[in-house]
């Protein structure tokens, strides 16, 4: 008979094996879409980051930070964006030492074609109950937060890592959490994976 921590060593390796499988779906789904419309998967990430951040996220900093790149990566995909008429470089009208990147308009449209390479993944996850999503979302934030707490990942805009989230708030209740931000009881489909107003706590590493 297997001993507890030889089962929870075999239950931790099948978990982290399945979550390399997703990952490399969500390769291969991006690469399909890479090869369609003439851009690197990173481009891809970038236009649809820049899509869905405010302005002054939106720099070659916060890319780099972002996505675990070195500026010099960043910049070199950001340039051939601008030279495809992509992305557009201004001077931030709030801080004139930073340069913010934005969608041209042409940028809005391939972006516009980009929205759905996530269709099969979401087909998919639309057969399953939703009280199972409920648990497995839960799961997804606390696991990404714990990357962050090691220094794994920069930033997880997630309602768990922010100030203003209280876990448990109300035990028992459909929304059992609570955003002292906008005074708002949450149940775990109200929680956002990116939140503009994130204001994460000081998180210990030891």
């Amino acid at each position: 008979m297997m001993s507890k921590e030889k089962i929870k060593r075999d239950l931790d390796e099948k978990i982290a094996f399945s979550l390399e499988r997703i990952s490399q779906i969500f390769k291969i789904l991006i690469w399909e879409k890479a090869k369609k419309i003439n851009l690197s998967p990173i481009q891809i990430q970038f236009l649809l980051y820049l899509n869905n951040h405010e302005s002054l996220q939106c720099t070659v900093t916060n890319l780099a930070r972002e996505f675990a790149l070195t500026r010099a990566t960043v910049s070199d995909a950001v340039k051939s964006l601008i030279n495809k008429g992509l992305v557009l470089k201004k001077r931030s009208a709030k801080d004139g030492r930073i340069y913010t990147l934005k969608l041209s308009k042409k940028g809005e449209k391939a972006v516009n074609e980009l929205t759905n390479w996530l269709n099969p993944v979401k087909e998919q996850l639309g057969k399953f109950p939703e009280e199972v999503k409920d648990r497995v979302l839960f799961f997804l934030m606390k696991f990404i937060a714990s990357f962050q707490k090691i220094g794994v990942i920069n930033t997880a805009r997630m309602c768990i890592v922010c100030i203003y989230f209280k876990e448990n708030a109300f035990p028992g209740s459909d929304k059992p959490h609570y955003c002292l931000l906008t005074n708002q009881p949450l149940a775990l489909s109200d929680l956002k994976i990116d939140c503009e107003n994130n204001r994460p706590k000081i998180m210990d590493k030891k």
